[in-house]
C-alpha cells in the first residue's frame, strides 16, 4: 500500500500524485489519519508536514515531496520532478537509507517524535529554569540555563555544530544534545546510538517539538524521558 500524506491546502498535490499513481494508494489527510499502515509513504508540503507524517503516520519508508512554495532538507524533490520518479516507485526502483528520529515521554507517556530537535527551555525568552539532567545512566547533573537542546543530523547539526565546533566534522552519533545559557552554550557532546535522556524539571519551563509542532509549558517535577529511534527514508 501507498499513502499519500498532506495538510489540506495541499489536497490538490496530493491528488495529482496520486492518478500518477493509480492502483493500491490512498490518501492520507494528516487532520484524520486513523491508523492505517502504509509500506511506502509519500510526504506532499514541506519539512513541516514531513515532521508530522513521520511522528504520526505508521508506515514502513518515506519520501518527502515538497511544494513549490515550500523548502527543506527532508523533502527529496519538488512537485514538477515528482513525474520523474512515480514509475520508479511504483517498480520499486529506489534505494532506502535510515535516518535518526527522537522519540519523547513526558510523565511516562508518548509525546511525539522529531527528525528536527526536541527544546526545553525558559518559559520566557532571556529567562532561565533549572533542571536535572541523566544522560546514559550517569551521574545525575542539577544545571540551569535558557535552554536544553536535543537534535538529530538534520536539525539543529548543520547550524550549531559548525557554530560550536568551528569544523567540518562529520556527524558522528545519534544525536547531539546542548545546553544554553544566557551567554550562549556552555556544553555540547555527540549522543552515542540508543541512547536515553532524562530531564527533570525543576522550575517552570516550556517543551518545543520541531518547531511548533508540539507545544506545551512544564511545571515544576515534571519528566521528560529523550529516546532515539529510526526512520527509512526512499532515495532514487
Amino acid at each position: 500500500m501507498i499513502g499519500i500524506s498532506y495538510f489540506k491546502k495541499n489536497k490538490e498535490l496530493a491528488e495529482r500524485i496520486l492518478k500518477s499513481l493509480e492502483e493500491d494508494t490512498m490518501l492520507i489527510d494528516l487532520d484524520a489519519y486513523e491508523g492505517t499502515f502504509i509500506d511506502e509513504l509519500i510526504s506532499v508540503g514541506g519539512d513541516g508536514t514531513f515532521a508530522k507524517s513521520v511522528s504520526l503516520v505508521s508506515f514502513d519508508k518515506i519520501i518527502g515531496v515538497r511544494s513549490m512554495n515550500s523548502v527543506g532538507a527532508h523533502c527529496y524533490c519538488n512537485i514538477n520532478e515528482w513525474s520523474n520518479h512515480a514509475e520508479k516507485l511504483k517498480n520499486n526502483e529506489y534505494k532506502v537509507s535510515e535516518r535518526n528520529k527522537i522519540k519523547a515521554e513526558l510523565n511516562n507517556e508518548f509525546t511525539d517524535c522529531a527528525v528536527n530537535e526536541i527544546i526545553i527551555s525558559a518559559p520566557r525568552w532571556g529567562g532561565t529554569f533549572k533542571y536535572e539532567l541523566i544522560i546514559n545512566n550517569e551521574k545525575p547533573i542539577l544545571t540551569s540555563g535558557s535552554a536544553l537542546f536535543i537534535y538529530t543530523e538534520y536539525g539543529y547539526s548543520g547550524f550549531l555544530k559548525k557554530l560550536l565546533h568551528n569544523d567540518n566534522a562529520k556527524f558522528k552519533g545519534d544525536g547531539i544534545a546542548s545546553i544554553a545559557s544566557n551567554y550562549g552554550f556552555s556544553d555540547c557532546r555527540e549522543l552515542p546510538e540508543g541512547y536515553e535522556v532524562k530531564v527533570k524539571i525543576k522550575d517552570d519551563a516550556f517543551i518545543s517539538i520541531d518547531g511548533r509542532k508540539y507545544e506545551k509549558e512544564l511545571n515544576p517535577d515534571d519528566e521528560i524521558r529523550i529516546t532515539n529511534g529510526k526512520y527509512k527514508i526512499i532515495n532514487f
